[in-house]
């Protein structure tokens, strides 16, 4: 099963009211297990405008990013957190 399949079958029989960032987020952790760093991006990237603070989100952008941004992102975590 492909993955946007998959996403169009959960979202229709898990009823959820809208696609918000924790279903994004969850959603670009799936592409970057299966190795789509471009969908991973822009699923965390989506997941980030919709929620700014979202550090799962975040993570998972910084793994598919450039080394020299994923650092640039860690830090941003990082000093959100303190």
């Amino acid at each position: 099963m492909h993955i946007a399949t998959f996403e169009q079958w959960a979202y229709k029989y898990l009823q959820f009211p809208e696609k918000d960032t924790l279903w994004q987020t969850q959603m670009a952790i799936i592409y970057e297990m299966s190795d789509n760093k471009r969908e991973a991006l822009e699923r965390s990237e989506l997941a980030l405008k919709l929620d700014p603070l979202n550090r799962r989100a975040s993570v998972c952008r910084a793994r598919v990013a450039p080394p020299h941004d994923a650092i640039d992102i860690l830090q941003a975590v990082i000093i959100r957190q303190t």
